[in-house]
């Protein structure tokens, strides 16, 4: 539904027209850097910050840097790291992963997350390592999934609300203009 690209300077997020998971991440492994997706175990018996790993679903090699994907399929805290081209340091971003309802999955990109410009559906956000950024993304209509995932919502603690995609009904108001004749 959702992919997540952390391959390049922005990350990028994006419908990726499967239904088969909810968020596919696209990580870039380096020499001397490191690339990985865990979950933050939330059981009464786990050590507080354990986290579990989750396995890598394809994997490719182009010389000596190494392209994974994970497939994240439940809500949760996530961390992702990547590798960075060119450069020896990781990029670290931590994610909750959460449903509104049955429709809507939202992603919080938590504070302490690598500060990058993020976009989201060709909208440009600088992402600030203290802020709290998030979008909301419809995973299902009428109980279909929808492969591409509509984002809904884009906001942030700082800079307030990016992007509200409006309902059908204000949309056809908003179109039914007097003078338009």
């Amino acid at each position: 539904m959702i992919h997540l690209d952390l391959t390049s300077h922005a990350v990028t997020a994006e419908g990726d027209g499967d239904v088969d998971h909810l968020i596919t991440v696209r990580t870039l492994q380096t020499d001397g850097s490191a690339s990985m997706v865990a979950r933050y175990r939330h059981s009464d018996d786990a050590p507080v910050g354990a986290t579990e790993d989750i396995e890598e679903t394809v994997r490719s090699r182009a010389g000596r840097h190494v392209m994974r994907e994970y497939d994240i399929d439940q809500p949760g805290v996530y961390v992702l790291v990547s590798g960075r081209r060119e450069m020896e340091q990781n990029r670290a971003f931590y994610i909750r992963v959460s449903f509104d309802d049955v429709e809507t999955l939202r992603i919080v990109v938590l504070p302490g997350s690598f500060a990058c410009p993020w976009i989201v559906e060709d909208e440009l956000h600088h992402y600030e390592r203290d802020e709290t950024f998030q979008f909301s993304v419809r995973v299902t209509h009428s109980g279909v999934a929808v492969a591409d995932g509509e984002v809904l919502r884009i906001e942030s603690d700082k800079s307030g609300v990016k992007f509200a995609r409006t309902t059908a009904w204000e949309r056809i108001l908003e179109d039914d203009d007097p003078n338009s004749v």
